[in-house]
């Protein structure tokens, strides 16, 4: 009975190592730099509206908040998936606005100080993302290198658009915009290539700058909108 009580123990031993390498969560958090491009196929003019919008918008700096859940599925590579919160959006701006002018009392004109001088247009987009994707890795017992890609269906939940004109500044939540109707579910191509560092046996640090790249519009209209963002995600990792 203590001989087939040891050759248990035995066997469970390597089982045990085999299952503690072989899955693990994450908590992450990460910093963005977002934006969006137009493109308009078939009518000359609306090109060059769509032309017009990308030279006028800027990108922004946005987050991301969630964790993972990694299983292993070769030697060197794994399977990962879990939830994200994360915001992409951009920014219209303008410093210089131009109005109608008034008569400056010496014959001539001048601008109008009553009218503002600057506007700002804000826009965030907040998604719910399922990340699923593979990594492939090669290092050492402290550090390693990886490479990542996959899709991430993304769902959206929420706009937040901030208007500053000159010093008065106003926030507004709603569903899609004023444009137009979002589609829902979205499709996003990612690509990350990142660096490991083990702390423990079981604890694991890691950072990974990240492309991601929306391959659905925000909406079905003759103009096409594809957000994007390039940015840097950190995180622990914990092995079971």
């Amino acid at each position: 009975m203590k001989l087939q009580f040891t050759l248990i123990l035995i066997l469970l031993v390597p089982v045990a190592g085999f299952t503690q390498m072989n899955s693990s969560w994450d908590i992450i958090a990460g910093v963005d730099y977002s934006n969006s491009i137009l493109f308009a196929q078939r009518n000359t003019g609306l090109r060059n509206v769509a032309g017009v919008m990308n030279d006028s918008q800027q990108g922004k700096l946005n987050w991301r908040l969630g964790g993972n859940y990694n299983m292993r599925v070769g030697s060197n590579a794994f399977f990962k998936t879990g939830i994200r919160l994360a915001s992409v959006g951009y920014v219209y701006a303008n410093d210089n606005l131009t109005w109608g002018s008034e008569h400056n009392g010496m014959g001539g004109h001048s601008p109008d100080p009553d009218l503002p001088h600057s506007a700002r247009f804000s826009f965030d987009y907040w998604f719910i993302e399922i990340p699923v994707a593979f990594r492939f890795e090669r290092g050492n017992d402290k550090f390693s290198t990886y490479f990542e890609a996959g899709v991430s269906p993304s769902i959206y939940i929420l706009s937040r658009q901030i208007i500053k004109i000159d010093n008065d500044k106003t926030i507004r939540f709603s569903q899609g915009n004023q444009f137009h109707q979002f589609n829902i579910i979205h499709l996003v191509g990612t690509f990350a290539w990142g660096i490991n560092y083990n702390i423990s046996e079981r604890v694991q640090l890691f950072a990974q700058p990240t492309l991601r790249f929306h391959l659905t519009p925000i909406a079905d209209s003759p103009i096409e909108e594809y957000l994007y963002n390039v940015g840097l995600e950190m995180g622990t990792r914990w092995k079971i």
